[in-house]
Order: C-alpha cells, then structure tokens, then sequence
C-alpha cells in the first residue's frame, strides 16, 4: 500500500538546454520561464527574500502536471 505524502518541489536548482527548443523566455514581467526535465519552471527574480548579502534570491512557481520530459514551449508574442 502506497504512503498517504504528498510531494512538491521546493526549489529547482538544474537547467538542461541541450537537445530542446524555445527552452527559456523573460516574459513582459521581468519573470523567466524555462523547464527542466518535466517540471516547468516560472522564477521571479525580483520576489522572495534577501540572502545575507542582501540580494533578493527571487521565487519559483511551477507546473508538474507532465508526465514525460518537456521538450519544447510556446510563448505568446505579447510576453504573457
């Protein structure tokens, strides 16, 4: 019998470009869309706390509906 967890990422730290297409984008708010394996990745750089250098270190929303590796994406031409 299967444990009754659930799991969701918290932060993702790889980036693969290779042997994909169209795999990053700055959308018109500043926020840079991308994928790695099959979670779409969509980071904020300007959000989240300051490190202790006070540098914000952004925040990361993310789609993990895919159940196969991403390997390419479409963005509206606006940037949204």
């Amino acid at each position: 019998m299967a444990p009754d967890v659930t799991i969701e990422p918290e932060w993702c730290y790889g980036y693969r470009g290779g042997m994909t297409k169209n795999n990053i984008k700055v959308l018109s708010d500043g926020s840079v869309v991308y994928h790695a394996a099959g979670l779409g990745v969509v980071f904020d750089p300007t959000e989240g706390a300051a490190d202790l250098n006070g540098y914000k270190v952004g925040t990361q929303r993310f789609f993990d509906k895919h159940t196969d590796d991403i390997t390419c994406m479409a963005f509206s031409p606006t940037g949204n």
